[in-house]
């Protein structure tokens, strides 16, 4: 009776708080048998036993698997924490919000290289002049996202022990982002036009435009809410990174307006309405562009102005201490 009673609390241990692998197995076991179900709704016409039995046990293992990811999440989540920070690459760049943002810029980078790439293909074998638009967008796009980085990389290097020459550089690097996204601001404007004016080549369904729609909501939401970080952080840089993120996920709302449009509108690409739709979603994304394209200028220059008042004021307070001497 003893060994039989400490199985049973083991099993209703390891049960009720499961190890990590074995969550693991259960999930691939359950979106297996959640395939197998979806499968047999498609295929069998008329529901049997073995359907039955095939969604209910189906449904038993993913009641089981929510319990289990919500009960072992907090606990892995921590350990996985922990060996990042860790390791000495990923551990700086959880401690290191600028340095995270860096690194997140480069990812972004290389995700503009492979849109730029794919539209440019289709701008091939469509012939046509939206996916070009687009493709030029991009590599817009990427130059600044390069200049910034690399400059911004630069920067830290040689000022590394610096604080005011250090933050002189990063707000040279912002006044120059600014400018460069007035050059943006022109590769909006004519994609806008190709958007507005010409029908977009339409790949996929609903499903596809949906998936797209959450994408570019999530790009949306991040980038405004780590454009605030940005601001608090205080760096010129980072702050860059970030608004350069504004102006990519602008351009993702338009471009997700037209593909919406042209999934779920009733195919006719010349209502003025639904042009009207177009035009005003797009030309506010330009507008966002060119606002923050001049804030950043006005900012920069104002900030360099102070910086430099500042240098030559500790110049002639050392002169006069040393006329004192």
């Amino acid at each position: 009776m003893t060994d039989d009673n400490n199985r049973k609390t083991r099993f209703l241990r390891f049960v009720s708080c499961p190890p990590v692998w074995f969550v693991a197995v259960w999930c691939f076991v359950t979106l297996l048998l959640a395939a197998a179900s979806v499968v047999a709704v498609i295929l069998i016409e008329e529901t049997n036993a073995a359907c039955i039995v095939l969604y209910a046990v189906a449904a038993l293992f993913l009641a089981y698997a929510v319990y289990a990811v919500v009960r072992t999440a907090p606990d892995g989540a921590r350990r996985v924490a922990g060996r990042l920070r860790e390791n000495k690459v990923t551990g700086a760049l959880i401690g290191d919000y600028g340095k995270r943002t860096v690194a997140l810029a480069v990812l972004s980078l290389v995700v503009n290289v492979a849109f730029a790439a794919m539209n440019w293909v289709n701008a091939v074998i469509n012939d046509a002049i939206w996916y070009r638009a687009i493709t030029g967008y991009y590599v817009v796009l990427i130059i600044i996202r390069v200049v910034v980085v690399v400059a911004g990389s630069v920067s830290k290097k040689k000022y590394r022990s610096e604080d005011v020459s250090s933050y002189r550089a990063g707000l040279k690097v912002y006044l120059v982002c600014g400018a460069m996204l007035s050059v943006l601001e022109v590769a909006i404007i004519v994609a806008i036009i190709q958007m507005v004016a010409s029908k977009r080549p339409i790949e996929g369904d609903g499903i596809y435009a949906i998936i797209t729609a959450a994408y570019a909501f999530y790009k949306a939401i991040m980038a405004a809410v780590n454009f605030v970080k940005a601001r608090r952080y205080g760096d010129p840089i980072v702050q860059s990174l970030r608004n350069i993120n504004i102006a990519d996920a602008g351009i993702s709302i338009v471009s997700l307006t037209v593909m919406m449009i042209a999934v779920f509108g009733d195919g006719d690409a010349d209502d003025p309405s639904m042009k009207a739709v177009k035009a005003f979603v797009g030309f506010g994304a330009v507008a966002i562009v060119t606002a923050m394209s001049l804030i950043m200028v006005i900012k920069a220059v104002k900030r360099l102005r102070i910086k430099e008042a500042d240098r030559h004021e500790l110049r002639k307070d050392e002169c006069d201490i040393c006329e004192e001497e």
